[in-house]
């Protein structure tokens, strides 16, 4: 068994974390002028405590900058443990971490073997629907989450104290979560922010919530980026909160720690070995079956002075500037980020134009979802294919052709799915219940509009079903109606299309009418409900037939702001008039036109 535990958040957050009533000591008497000394003491530390909350607050929005060089410091220095920050194996904390992990590993509560953190079972839409469907059918789940604590392992931390880990090796970190009175909570549902970024490098760690009110984060970055980096947790939504129509009530958005920690190549030694697909250009006919993506953005090439033109883009690279990192294939200027790209357990070709047309000539494609959709076709004809037209129609039907090559063209068909009205709103798959919408889509596919069916069908549905549906079971109810209309039309095809299905964004920032971060539409829920309609769309098409494309992960670790979305959008046009001072980023949505080129074209 593991000898000791250290304890970050109670080290560095203490503002925040409750102290467990085992740890509280009865109250003694004193004589009166001590109790007064004692007072005045207790009183100035309460005062610098509070100055130091407010400073805290008003760094928070510096945190997660689009471009920003390493996050700002909310906690001054690197993590430094002392000895009275440890927890030894017979620690109370420590046998009940030992009992809810028990079940889900054989070994220790904390490894740093991959194989530890990958045996916790997969958290899917079976799993979600059965914990949401018991939710509120024991005592225990009415005692709300009020913080949490942070435990790392004793091979993570140094004699002197400080924190530093080893690149290409993966770590565990466990998440204990708290009631107010400072009692360990018996069930999951907390949702937590987890962020890991530097200068080169930014994820969102993999987290594992056992149902406990236990959760499990995979910590790792490839030896090609070691550096330090900011390590911050923050409880979003207590107690599946984020599910409800009124959840706004509920947020929380509560710091549990922010750390500084640095990661080494090891030193005279080999890496630990860890099982993972090597980084090779995706197949769309086997990588896009993958249910949940746990990529990342990196960078290895940018420009520190780089700031918007005059028309708001970001012209920071050289267009040509090729990829050298083994995280993308093609010219990563072309993507107007500075140099981050985002890779997954498979690295994305970056077209260039020419490379492009090729891929979409004489193709038909057909969106059907949100209005994030405008803005990808709008992107897609603007940046890879290098037309500059404006947004689409949220019901649209037009064909492009190649300026520099007469012979080829596009079709684009944009059908937006967020109400059966084309200027209404808040439905989602709701709209498949008129038959006005059915019978529009269904248009395109029966021969009415062409005599062929679409060469690739681009599906979404989320932001407007989360201001939507009052809770999962009917929206699984409805996400099993759309995947069988869609099986349908897909069926009375003889040309069948290729089917991509796009997981819904990680909406942005605050925000008191688009969804975002604090609204009814936001990253809980919108994580429960992806997971939703991925299943039940695979479950409907099979692996072979389906191939998905993970928004969610590409956007979440820029979703802590306004800086790269508006809330739900994150292709926004560039813009000289941009609702953030020095313009908007609108690299994340390029990136995802071509992560869609890549999954119905061909590798070559």
């Amino acid at each position: 068994m593991v000898s000791n535990w250290s304890n970050i958040s109670r080290k560095k957050s203490e503002i925040f974390t409750p102290i467990p009533v085992s740890n509280v000591q009865p109250l003694q008497t004193c004589n009166p002028g001590v109790c007064q000394i004692v007072l005045l003491a207790i009183s100035l530390a309460l005062l610098s405590t509070t100055i130091i909350l407010f400073q805290t607050l008003d760094l928070r929005h510096l945190q997660n900058s689009c471009f920003s060089e390493i996050s700002t410091k909310l906690f001054s220095g690197t993590a430094n443990l002392s000895s009275s920050s440890t927890l030894d194996a017979s620690s109370p904390i420590i046998d009940a971490l030992n009992t809810s992990l028990s079940d889900a590993r054989d070994e220790t509560i904390f490894g740093t073997e991959a194989e530890h953190y990958r045996d916790v079972p997969v958290r899917d839409k079976a799993w979600y629907l059965e914990q949401l469907t018991e939710n509120g059918t024991r005592a225990c789940h009415e005692i709300a989450t009020a913080s949490a604590q942070v435990f790392f392992g004793p091979d993570l931390v140094l004699p002197t104290g400080d924190l530093k880990l080893q690149t290409d090796r993966d770590y565990e970190v466990v998440i204990v979560s708290y009631s107010s009175n400072g009692s360990r909570r018996c069930s999951g549902g907390d949702f937590f922010e987890i962020d890991l970024n530097g200068t080169q490098w930014k994820s969102r760690p993999p987290i594992k919530d056992l149902g406990d009110g236990t959760y499990v984060v995979n910590l790792r970055v490839d030896g090609a980026f070691a550096g330090v980096y900011g390590f911050r947790v923050i409880l979003l939504f207590p107690n599946w909160h984020g599910m409800e129509l009124t959840a706004e009530e509920w947020v929380l958005a509560r710091d549990i720690v922010y750390l500084e920690l640095e990661f080494a190549k090891p030193e005279g030694s080999a890496p630990v070995p860890v099982p993972e697909e090597e980084l090779r250009r995706c197949d769309p006919a086997e990588d896009y079956k993958r249910k949940n993506w746990e990529g990342r953005w990196t960078r290895s090439k940018f420009n520190e002075t780089c700031r918007a033109n005059e028309k708001g883009r970001f012209l920071c690279l050289d267009r040509n500037q090729t990829c050298d990192d083994g995280r993308c294939d093609g010219e990563v200027g072309r993507l107007e980020s500075n140099g981050w790209v985002y890779s997954a357990h498979c690295a994305f070709r970056i077209f260039s134009r020419d490379e492009a047309w090729d891929c979409v000539s004489g193709k038909w494609l057909f969106f059907w979802g949100d209005s994030n959709h405008q803005d990808t076709i709008r992107n897609l004809l603007n940046f890879p294919l290098g037309l500059y037209t404006g947004s689409p129609y949220r019901n649209g039907h037009s064909t492009h052709t190649n300026p520099r090559n007469a012979s080829q063209s596009v079709t684009v068909t944009n059908s937006f799915n967020g109400h059966y009205v084309s200027t209404g709103n808040n439905l989602g798959l709701e709209s498949l219940d008129h038959s006005e919408h059915r019978e529009n889509v269904t248009a395109y596919f029966n021969g009415t509009v062409r005599a062929a069916p679409p060469d690739a069908v681009i599906m979404n549905s989320g932001l407007h079903d989360g201001n939507n549906w009052p809770d999962v079971a009917r929206f699984e109810r409805a996400a099993r109606n759309a995947s069988e209309f869609w099986k349908g039309l897909w069926a009375s095809v003889a040309a069948k299309p290729t089917m991509v299905y796009r997981t819904t964004v990680a909406p942005a920032g605050f925000n008191d009418r688009l969804p975002a971060r604090n609204t009814k539409s936001n990253v809980q829920k919108h994580e429960v409900f992806n997971a939703v309609m991925v299943d039940t769309f695979v479950a409907q098409f099979g692996r072979d037939n389906l191939r998905i494309v993970d928004s969610y992960d590409m956007t979440f670790p820029w979703h802590y702001d306004h800086l790269c979305s508006d809330g739900p959008h994150y292709g926004r046009s560039p813009s000289s008039s941009s609702w953030v001072p020095g313009g908007h980023r609108y690299f994340v949505d390029i990136m995802l036109t071509h992560v869609l080129l890549n999954a119905i074209c061909p590798a070559k």
